[in-house]
């Protein structure tokens, strides 16, 4: 059964509502996806036991390359609100 909204208003809301958790969810995977990458890449360094130097400024790289992609994102994507920063600038930047 069908409902009639008479305040189409309230749907209105709710449809950008919805809009902004969906974008939510899908940065948040992308950073995951992003940190998850950068874990397996300091990783693969950390096992290849080179040369401690080369070690670090291979670490480096991948580091500012995590970060030039984190910054893309955002700057594609926006941080849209207060919330958003305030997870990314607290949760996901820390771990790179």
């Amino acid at each position: 059964m069908i409902r009639s909204f008479k305040d189409k208003s309230v749907v209105k809301i709710k449809h950008e509502k919805c809009k902004k958790i969906i974008k939510w969810i899908n940065m948040n995977l992308i950073f995951k996806k992003k940190l998850i990458q950068f874990n397996k890449d300091i990783n693969m360094i950390v096992i290849s036991k080179t040369k401690p130097l080369l070690d670090i400024e291979k670490g480096m790289k991948v580091s500012i390359t995590c970060i030039e992609d984190l910054r893309e994102v955002v700057l594609q994507g926006g941080l849209t609100s207060t919330e958003d920063e305030i997870h990314f600038f607290k949760y996901i930047k820390p771990n790179v």
